[in-house]
């Protein structure tokens, strides 16, 4: 992936190649209109009561947001709440959605709702071996 210094500003696009492939992306605060293209899925920052970020991984190298795919006409918050649950095995209690990033590359147009989940539940027992707790 190129290295860039620039800022995009809201919903202004910035092109850069990865894996191949040439891509054009850009961030749409949730004051704009939902950009077009396919939905891709939802993710969030999840924070638990005690301020613990919830983190997710399926290979215990490479972590991130929890978050994926809709299944069949899912809305975003609840694509959020089923990977959220899915992935990290937290319940979603309350989220403020962020925005929505959308990536076109050759072959589709993507969006995707970020969200910032501000109270999730305690993840339950057993832990789900792909989720840490960042303090």
């Amino acid at each position: 992936m190129n290295e860039s210094t620039e800022v995009a500003g809201d919903g202004q696009e910035i092109r850069f190649h990865d894996a191949g492939q040439d891509w054009t992306v850009a961030w749409y605060p949730p004051a704009l209109p939902v950009p077009s293209g396919k939905p891709w899925g939802s993710a969030g920052v999840c924070i638990t009561d005690t301020g613990d970020v919830v983190m997710v991984t399926s290979d215990g190298e490479s972590w991130g947001l929890p978050g994926g795919r809709p299944e069949g006409d899912e809305d975003w918050r609840v694509t959020l709440d089923r990977e959220v649950f899915e992935e990290a095995c937290v319940r979603v209690e309350d989220a403020k959605l962020l925005g929505f990033s959308r990536g076109e590359s050759a072959q589709e147009a993507q969006k995707r709702a970020w969200y910032s989940s501000g109270r999730c539940g305690k993840p339950r027992s057993p832990w789900n071996l792909g989720t840490l707790i960042m303090k």
